[in-house]
């Protein structure tokens, strides 16, 4: 084996040594790139985070929470050390995301102005039903003492529809006492016309 061969098999040599090094290099700078990448994402979201969390503290009036830092330990700050982390980091995010996205929403009280807008049209429509009924029959007929009579139960049927309608759009907001009072809108009617009977 001449001098030339034994330099043709080093230069060989050196350049398979030069290509894995090159290799392992463009790794470390991939693997370097894509953590710098979740790093700068999850300091992102803890950013948003943090003002979400002093928000939700302030409107329930509770003292801002101490969001300091803590220092992680790691045993080597390589990416590959770094990557598991930023993994565990992600997922404590989209954890704390869904808690706070449940903070307020949710009104403070319930539907007042729906319900009773719901318990109110059933009561118009009651009374109207009830005036209908009593023009249609002779004042001093048994069929006007039996529009009376159905006038007093009619506000049971105002409330229970009510309830089924309050309960179908959002059952935890229900108002019952509400729906009391508006069902009992509907004896006004029944009230007038005995009155109007008795003068007769």
């Amino acid at each position: 084996m001449t001098a030339w061969d034994d330099y043709l098999a080093a230069a060989q040599r050196l350049d398979a040594v030069r290509r894995v090094a090159a290799a392992v290099v463009a790794e470390q700078t991939k693997s370097l790139q894509a953590a710098r990448e979740e790093l700068a994402t999850v300091r992102t979201r803890l950013s948003l985070q943090r003002s979400r969390l002093l928000d939700a503290a302030r409107q329930a009036g509770l003292p801002p929470p101490d969001l300091t830092p803590a220092k992680a330990d790691l045993p080597a700050a390589t990416p590959q050390a770094v990557r598991p982390h930023l993994a565990v980091a992600r997922n404590d995010l989209d954890h704390a995301d869904g808690v706070l996205s449940g903070v307020g929403e949710r009104p403070a009280g319930p539907p007042v102005l729906r319900n009773a807008c719901v318990y109110g049209g059933y009561a118009l429509l009651a009374a109207l039903l009830e005036v209908l009924a009593f023009l249609g029959a002779d004042e001093r007929s048994a069929a006007a003492l039996l529009v009376l009579g159905c006038g007093v139960v009619l506000p049971v049927f105002v409330f229970a529809f009510g309830w089924l309608t309050t309960g179908a759009l959002d059952p935890p907001a229900r108002t019952p006492g509400l729906g009391v009072l508006m069902s009992l809108l509907s004896l006004l009617p029944p009230l007038a016309m005995a009155v109007w009977v008795s003068t007769i």
